[in-house]
Order: C-alpha cells, then structure tokens, then sequence
C-alpha cells in the first residue's frame, strides 16, 4: 500500500515546478484544491501531497486540470517531477451507491403507495398532580406519554388529531386509553391489538426537565385532551410527532 504524506498549496505547486499561473488560472486552482487527502470522486477537487509530489484529482476535472498543468510545462519545465493520479470510482463505492440508490427507490415506492401504512406515534406532556409514594405529599408534574394512530397513504396522515384519553399510574403500573373525535384519523381495523392505548414514559417538571426520581411517583385517573397536551409536548420540547413506515396493505 503507498503511502501519501502532506498538503500542497498552490503556492507550494508553483515555488517546486517554478510555474507562474495567471489571475484566472490560480483562481480555478484555489477553487477545486482541497485540504484534506481525502478526495471524494463524486466531487470536483484535488490534493496536492508533499511525499511523495502527486496531485490527485476526480475524473470530472482531470481533464481541464491536466491541461492547465501542461499548458504551463510547455513554458517551463518542472523543478520537480510531479505524478498526476485520477480518483476513480472503487467496486465498493460502486456497491454502496447502488444499494443506496436501491433503498432510496425503495423508499420513495413506499411514499407513493396509496397503500402503505404508516404510524404515526404523537407524543404528549399530560399534568398531573404526581403523589409521593413514601411520604405521600403531591406536586404538580407533566407525564410524558404517547399514543400511535395508523394512516393508509403518506399524504393522509393529519398534521393533528383531537380526542380525549384518561391516564392513571398506581402501584400496579400504567393504564391509558384513549378516543379520537374523528376516528378517520386512524385506520383501527388494521391495528385492533395496538388500537386505543396510551403508553407511559416519564416525569417532567413544568420547565420540561426530567425528573429522575420517576418511578417514587403515582398518579390518580386524569382525563385530558389529546391535541392541548400534543400542543404542549411541542411547545417545551418542540417534538410532537414521529412518521414511520408499518407496512403495504394487503388488498
């Protein structure tokens, strides 16, 4: 394996083959030079190495670059041998670029089927008033919690959904269930074993702050509306909803 050392300015291109290059020429030189060894061969630019003297450039300027170069060889003759080599494509990066290209085809079959399913998971902060399991005192906490509702086609999914849950932490762990106003909202049939439930998480104070003491809490049966606690979740943490792909419908 060679071993390539170094970065090569422009300057440093002139002062070790003694070229001159023109406003215009230097200009273009700056423009595609790159600092780093490391040249990609989608991109259009090159390195200079000190050890050994070697230029390395992507296909896409080779040409003109190796032109410009000559240009001023015909004039004057390099102090030093300079080596030129052309950053090519490897079978590799040849193999991650279709895979990529395939995942991206893929995906975007996926946006465009009108019958894909996809779930949306909203994320909610619900207050409540939280109890104190060892010495019974209570304070006002929000509780994190989410629900998932299930849209047929990308572009039905709603930017909001309205309803009411009813919440409660006791002893035994959490309960949640939930109903939306407009049941078009979410495709239930799909999903009858996930459909309704309202999954807990954890405290936050009113300052959005986890409180990592959560499991010392519980709280009584809370009723609350499902796009004010949406709402609130985005107004402290501005992350409210979460779009994944489920499946394509069976017809």
């Amino acid at each position: 394996m060679a071993i390539y050392l170094g970065n090569q300015t422009i300057s440093d291109l002139e002062r070790r083959t003694g070229y001159v290059f023109s406003a215009e020429d230097r200009k273009w030189l700056e423009s595609h030079r790159q600092d780093e060894a490391d040249v990609k061969f989608d991109s259009d630019k090159f390195h200079i190495f000190d050890l050994p003297f070697e230029i390395h450039a992507t296909e896409s300027i080779s040409d003109y670059l190796l032109k410009l170069l000559m240009k001023y060889e015909e004039v004057t003759t390099s102090k030093e041998q300079l080596q030129f080599a052309i950053v090519k494509e490897t079978e590799e990066q040849k193999e991650k670029q279709l895979k990529k290209e395939k995942e991206n085809k893929e995906w975007q079959d996926k946006l465009n089927n009108p019958n894909s399913i996809w779930n949306v998971k909203w994320h909610m902060l619900v207050p409540v008033v939280a109890k104190s399991i060892e010495t019974g005192s209570t304070t006002k906490l929000l509780y994190r919690c989410f629900i998932n509702t299930y849209t047929t086609g990308r572009d039905n999914i709603p930017n909001m959904i309205d309803g009411f849950a009813n919440i409660e932490l006791d002893e035994e762990g959490f309960h949640g269930r939930f109903i939306l106003y407009d049941e078009s909202n979410s495709d239930a049939d799909e999903h009858i074993d996930e459909w309704n439930f309202v999954i807990g998480a954890r405290f936050y104070n009113e300052r959005g702050n986890y409180i990592e003491n959560s499991k010392d809490f519980i709280f009584e049966n809370t009723t609350f509306n499902l796009k004010e606690a949406i709402n609130r979740s985005d107004d402290l943490e501005n992350h409210c909803r979460e779009i994944h792909f489920n499946r394509i419908k069976e017809l």
